[in-house]
């Protein structure tokens, strides 16, 4: 939610004409609450006349922390120990472009099926238990995430089975959209404290098998997730999703994966439904066989950062996108050097300008 104070100026505009078009301009771009102060200024220098209007936007950013929680769903099946450990390593990059979010970071797995788990932290949709700590996630607070991360998501589980262990496997059965699901639903009681009214949430999957089916062969599709979000949140839940898991076509990671010795033919398959979270809420997918998700996680921190932390900006659909200008200037009038991202007709900045930055905006409709 964005705070704006608009104020239209028409000492200029020569004719009725002009300002239906500055009234048709005004309902393109709301007015919501946000953290940031503007104001908006038409420029009538005889453009109109060929029905181009040009529109000029200037902001003051102030300094905000805004309220994310970031729920992992981990794959704890034997196959999946390489990868939790380097999502393990390559943490700190992911961290480090959120360092200055009021972040929550909780930890599910994909388990929703073991029967006698479903009290047990970390199953069922319960969330895992810190090892030593007894809390249920990590804080903007803490002074040590790297190594409270590492007690999530290196599953004792997964090591177990991987080394020959069958009796603690997880089930065969990776069901991480449900299991988000089951988390939410518990949020008020085995899961109190985690998910904020007030927080963004993203949901970051992991896993080497796609949703299953549950006993009856019936699947919990994406959208279905995206419908429960929006029930269980009244619609004010503002959401990103990711996935790491085997992309769709890739053939080459989907072999390396089968060949897992607790896999086998058949026990991997490629994450359909879980990139579809990914697209539905306008997150993206990663490759579960790249080498290391140092790059990956850090591009998840950023697009996180840019997209729940200011500056963000809703364009007018109806813009000329060719014409767009930015320019960024820190308090002491210093150019300021950042990359400007657009994409479905938000605007953000990768790194984000300093306090106190003024942001120009222009465009023609």
């Amino acid at each position: 939610m964005f705070l704006y104070r608009c104020t239209p100026d028409l000492r200029n505009m020569k004719n009725l004409r002009a300002i239906a078009v500055l009234f048709l301009a005004l309902q393109l771009v709301a007015c919501n609450t946000n953290d940031f102060e503007f104001t908006t200024s038409l420029n009538d220098s005889g453009s109109l006349t060929n029905s181009v209007l040009n529109f000029d936007e200037s902001f003051i950013q102030n300094s905000v922390s805004k309220k994310v929680d970031i729920l992992f769903v981990v794959d704890n099946s034997g196959s999946m120990a390489g990868d939790q450990e380097k999502l393990s390593r390559e943490f700190t990059n992911f961290i480090s472009n959120i360092k200055d979010s009021n972040y929550r970071i909780g930890l599910i797995t994909t388990d929703v099926d073991s029967i006698g788990f479903e009290d047990t932290p970390g199953y069922h949709g319960n969330l895992a238990v810190i090892e030593k700590t007894g809390k249920k996630f990590i804080s903007s607070e803490d002074s040590n995430p790297d190594e409270l991360f590492a007690k999530l998501i290196l599953r004792d589980e997964t090591l177990a089975c991987e080394l020959d262990n069958p009796d603690t496997c997880a089930s065969y059965r990776e069901r991480p959209l449900h299991a988000v699901k089951q988390a939410m639903k518990k949020k008020d009681d085995i899961n109190a404290g985690f998910f904020r009214d007030s927080a963004s949430l993203v949901i970051m999957i992991i896993t080497d098998e796609d949703e299953s089916p549950n006993i009856d062969g019936e699947f919990f599709e994406a959208s279905g997730l995206v419908e429960k979000i929006d029930e269980i949140f009244e619609g004010k839940k503002e959401t990103l999703a990711f996935s790491i898991a085997i992309l769709e076509g890739d053939q080459a990671c989907f072999d390396e994966q089968e060949l897992h010795p607790t896999t086998g033919p058949g026990a991997v398959s490629y994450g359909i439904r879980v990139g579809e979270l990914a697209d539905l809420t306008g997150g993206f997918k990663v490759n579960i066989c790249n080498e290391d998700f140092g790059q990956d996680v850090e591009k998840i921190g950023s697009f996180v950062n840019s997209a729940f932390l200011p500056f963000v900006h809703k364009l007018p659909e109806s813009l000329d996108i060719d014409s767009l200008t930015v320019s960024v200037r820190t308090e002491d009038g210093d150019e300021f050097a950042t990359e400007v991202i657009v994409q479905d007709q938000i605007l953000s900045f990768d790194p984000l300008p300093p306090v106190g930055s003024k942001i120009d905006i222009q465009y023609n409709f």
